[in-house]
């Protein structure tokens, strides 16, 4: 959170009342937070180019592999095969945005 003298900006779709949301589902306490932006719905991501998708928030499981082609040998492949090996069971990572590796099927 405030990190070096950094600021928190959060991000809302709205404004409530005080006490009407359960707190046990508040994710970071209001004091942490120095600016609030009202975003509209259409600026309201859950991540980069998603507007809503279950399975990122565990809500859906994902489906299975559903087929397709696979990736062609190429450096961004080997670097993500590299990671997965790297995984471990119950270990929480973060894969970024700014490299898609892991779209389509590597064999």
């Amino acid at each position: 959170m405030h990190n070096n003298g950094g600021i928190v900006i959060v991000q809302v779709k709205k404004v409530v009342a005080h006490g009407s949301l359960d707190p046990r589902l508040v994710t970071i306490p209001g004091i942490y937070v120095d600016y609030v932006v009202v975003a509209d719905e259409g600026d309201h991501e859950q991540a980069f180019g998603c507007k809503f998708d279950p399975t990122l928030c565990g809500d859906r499981r994902a489906p299975e592999d559903t087929g397709g082609e696979a990736l062609p040998l190429s450096a961004k492949k080997i670097i993500g095969r590299r990671g997965a090996l790297m995984l471990k069971e119950d270990v929480v990572v973060n894969l970024g945005g700014s490299s898609r590796i892991c779209g389509g099927r590597s064999r």
